[in-house]
């Protein structure tokens, strides 16, 4: 209730008091991690807040998405770095997960480790099952790796399963949308949008 009513230093003192009450539960994290989240001079603590809810319940898909949602909204700032090791962390907990693959693979590349970001970039393309994160590929394009992962996606034959992905990267590497009119009409909507998320400023 102190929360709602905007009595953020009463509502973080309570959530700070379940924590000691209660050291174990996720549920104060997540709240405090939700109060910080508001106040964009706290961002750091909010992310450590998220991170902590989500290690204390690492079955728990929901805690570990609000964690990725909120790492990936710090992947153009200073806080990049810490987004960086929180998700790595969430890859640590639980490795399988592919949310936590792309999203780390897209912090990766906004850090410059190219290799290791094609490295798991290449592990989701390879996997027939998996439907990309065409979010991620925004990191790939503002790191200049454009024609690497046009090159990544036919090498595993995801240039196929992922094809209005694939020829939104060719629209994006050719420097205008008018590449997508040689595409047929279904897939060239569909790679339209996917250019609207990754390049939003590439020209008609």
């Amino acid at each position: 209730m102190a929360d709602h009513l905007g009595r953020y230093e009463e509502a973080e003192a309570a959530y700070r008091r379940a924590i000691e009450l209660d050291p174990k539960s996720p549920y104060p994290w997540g709240n405090l991690a939700r109060l910080f989240e508001r106040n964009a001079d706290r961002s750091a603590e909010a992310l450590a807040a998220f991170l902590t809810a989500a290690e204390l319940d690492p079955a728990n898909s929901w805690r570990r998405m609000q964690a990725l949602r909120f790492a990936r909204s710090l992947g153009t700032g200073p806080h990049l770095p810490a987004a960086l090791q929180a998700v790595s962390r969430l890859h640590q907990l639980v490795s399988d997960d592919t949310e936590t693959k792309f999203t780390l693979a897209g912090l990766l590349a906004l850090s410059l480790d190219w290799a290791k970001a094609s490295g798991l970039l290449e592990e989701l393309a390879a996997n027939e099952l998996v439907q990309p994160d065409t979010r991620v590929f925004r990191a790939v394009v503002d790191a200049g790796h454009v024609s690497d992962a046009i090159a990544l996606l036919k090498r595993t034959g995801a240039d196929e399963r992922w094809r209005p992905l694939y020829e939104s990267l060719r629209a994006v590497k050719k420097g205008s949308r008018k590449y997508l009119r040689r595409i047929a009409p279904e897939i060239r909507k569909v790679a339209d949008s996917i250019v609207d998320e990754i390049k939003p400023d590439l020209p008609q």
